[in-house]
Formats: C-alpha cells, structure tokens, sequence
C-alpha cells in the first residue's frame, strides 16, 4: 500500500513538473531588447531628472503598462504608478526610446501587455551623473528628430561619426581596448561576433543585441567594446536621429604569444 501511494505521489508530482514546464514553453512575455540589464542601464543613461523635482528632492517610481504589438512595436502606454507630473512625463520621454521584442505564445509572435517600473532618486541620479560625466545631453544646436523612430543608413542625408581621440581609428581604437577572454584564448576559440545597436540622437549607444555568438567570452567582450565608442549622430537633412547599426569583430589567435584580431566597419543593421 505504501509502496503504491508512494507511486502515485510521484506521478502527481511529475505531471504537476510536466505542466509547468509546458506552460513556461507555451508563452513568453515580451523582452526589452538587449536584455533587463541593459535597459536598466538605458534608463540610468538617458534620465535627465527635472530641476524642481531634483532641487527639492523629489523622489518616486513611476509604473507604465502598454502593450507590445506582434510586430514589436509599443502602443497605448499609460502610468498605472505616478511619481509626479514632472517625473511622469520624464518616464513617459524615456519610455518612447524603449524598444521590445513581441511576446511568444506556442513559438508564434502575439501581443501583449507588459509593464516597466522607472525609478527616480536625487541621489543615485548625481552619482549616475558623475559616471556619465554629464547631467544633461548637449546637441550642439541640431534639431532632434522627436519621433524616437529608429532608421537605417539608407535613410540618412549623413551617416553616424565615430568619434576617437588622438587621431585615432576603429582598428587602432579596438587594438588599444581590446582583451582577448582568457577562456578563449585557453580553449584557442577564434571566429567573429556580430552585434546589431542603435546610435542614439545624441550619438550614446543603446539596445545592444549580440545576433552572431561566439564563445569563451567573446560575445561579452564585443560588447564591451561597442559600449566604450562614441559617435556623432546620424542625420536626415537637419535633424539628429536614431540609427541601427552592425558592427562585426573576429577574433583571431595565431598563435599563443601573439593575439590578433580584425574589426569590421560599423555599417546598417539587417
């Protein structure tokens, strides 16, 4: 008898698994692009803090449901949490420059509706601030594109500058920077990562997505690097807008005394 309960409970407990592992596969809630990580960084990027709310310390969270289409695209934000106005509608600013892939529900693209929590302290935003080494974007008098619409190079009147010191290239940029991952370098890992990512309106990089993996580090390691550049902004006519861009790095050993590897030029996304 014993041995008999014993046996249904674990088949109880083996469908209660089996349901639960079906019902993960089955659907999956919309991601932000890149990942939870680097959206929060993106919102620690972007946040320009309003001076009244920051003078008197006015700190907050504010809760925005949407719903993001099988296309990707996000509609219908509404704040469900308010801060204040002031930090509502700095939320509602970053949010627009927010971009999610679509929800899953049996493998094939749905809508659905997700939500994001933006939070605001005086405190952590000047510490955020010293990191960046601004507290506000400087355009240097461009007209920026209002509509966050993300464009292709084929769309530009002027395509996004890198931007390095010393007179430097990308290719002596990247051989300055670069540290090959020791798991890599170990296991002689060699081949390319391909990154896709958008220069923002003021020439910050965001919404990073490694499309071509490579392992020991590698795929980690180029994203690093892509993080470390610096642009001038993309532009159509007059306006600074948000571009994508690819960027692929191959990692070559030739040997172990000697590390080799040889960027791409950055070009249009897809």
């Amino acid at each position: 008898m014993q041995t008999k309960l014993t046996n249904i409970s674990c088949l109880l407990i083996c469908m209660l698994l089996f349901y639960q592992f079906s019902h993960a596969q089955e659907y999956q809630p919309p991601t932000p692009v890149g990942g939870a990580s680097q959206m929060e960084d993106f919102i620690c990027y972007e946040m320009v803090y309003p001076q009244n709310a920051l003078k008197n310390n006015i700190k907050g969270k504010v809760t925005i449901k949407f719903l993001v289409t099988k296309e990707g695209q996000t509609e219908d934000p509404r704040i469900i949490s308010s801060g204040n106005s002031e930090l509502d509608d700095e939320a509602l600013r970053i949010f627009n420059k927010t971009l999610w892939n679509n929800a899953l529900k049996m493998g094939k693209p749905v809508d659905a509706e997700q939500k994001i929590e933006i939070r605001f302290n005086p405190r952590k935003y000047l510490k955020h601030c010293k990191k960046r080494g601004f507290d506000k974007f400087s355009y240097d008098g461009l007209i920026v594109d209002s509509t966050e619409n993300v464009y292709q190079l084929k769309d530009l009147t002027q395509p996004p500058a890198l931007i390095f010191e010393d007179d430097n290239n990308l290719s002596s940029f990247i051989s300055q920077n670069l540290n090959y991952p020791e798991a890599a370098f170990k296991q002689n890992i060699a081949g390319e990562v391909e990154l896709i990512y958008i220069v923002e309106s003021h020439g910050g990089i965001s919404h990073i997505v490694v499309s071509k993996p490579l392992g020991g580090g590698c795929s980690q390691e180029a994203v690093r690097i892509v993080k470390l550049l610096k642009y001038k902004p993309g532009m159509i006519n007059n306006t600074a807008v948000r571009v994508r861009m690819t960027l692929s790095l191959t990692f070559q050993l030739h040997d172990k005394q000697g590390i080799n590897y040889v960027p791409t030029t950055p070009t249009s996304g897809y």
